[in-house]
């Protein structure tokens, strides 16, 4: 609940390209680390998807999709690069995709069961 919290908190900050990757893939890395016991913050991103790749926690393609979202991430917060609103959004998509995926089943079922009694 968290991890979707300060994701829907980066929103407001999808003009501003930095401090908006840094929110996602810290919010990501923190989730990832608080959950799963992953030292996801302290390493670098390469380090970090080296140990995602031994774990079973995504898919092959949720790994590649994470991945190249962190290493976007990583140019727009230490080579300046701009990338555009849509880029922003399909970040976005990435980020919310890995934290969906990682919830247990059954508190997305749990949830889903609420919304259909509302």
């Amino acid at each position: 609940v968290r991890a979707r919290q300060k994701l829907e908190e980066a929103l407001a900050l999808i003009g501003q390209p930095k401090p908006f990757c840094i929110l996602v893939s810290d919010t990501i890395r923190g989730y990832l680390e608080e959950r799963f016991s992953f030292h996801a913050p302290e390493r670098t991103t390469e380090e970090f998807l080296v140990e995602l790749g031994g774990t079973n926690l995504l898919s092959p393609e949720q790994k590649q999709k994470l991945g190249d979202f962190l290493e976007q991430c990583d140019l727009v917060k230490f080579a300046k690069y701009e990338p555009t609103p849509h880029e922003h959004e399909g970040e976005m998509k990435i980020a919310y995709e890995v934290v969906r995926a990682l919830i247990p089943r059954a508190e997305i079922v749990e949830k889903e069961e609420k919304a259909d009694v509302r």
